[in-house]
């Protein structure tokens, strides 16, 4: 089935990068709200951080307050999620039933701050 106009103008302002980003600033956003009821803390975006191999690893949000670093992986998808923690996938069931399948959050913070031990 071809994609009609609308939908190829619609990809191309809404690409995957800047979805993301705008999922990462939504995070940021809710992190500040918190900050309004007296939660003091640091909020950093888009942190990279050196691996041993010399690659770095990218965490979406950190957020440094003095009980702990708390560790956000942003996703910005509208829909269904399907997945578990001991999964290497998970699937985002669009609402055009379109499924687009992503790494495991859950494991892709894990390993980025397994890095940094």
């Amino acid at each position: 089935m071809a994609k009609g106009l609308i939908d190829m103008f619609i990809d191309s302002i809404f690409d995957e990068q800047w979805v993301g980003r705008h999922g990462e600033k939504l995070t940021e956003q809710e992190l500040k709200f918190v900050k309004l009821f007296g939660r003091k803390g640091k909020i950093l975006r888009n942190v990279y951080l050196p691996k041993d191999n010399g690659e770095t690893s990218e965490i979406d949000v950190l957020y440094i307050t003095q009980k702990g670093i708390f560790v956000f992986e942003s996703k910005n998808y509208s829909g269904w999620i399907f997945g578990d923690e001991k999964g290497q996938y998970w699937t985002a069931m669009l609402p055009n039933r379109q499924k687009n399948r992503f790494y495991n959050p859950i494991k892709q913070e894990s390993h980025a701050c397994e890095d940094q031990s």
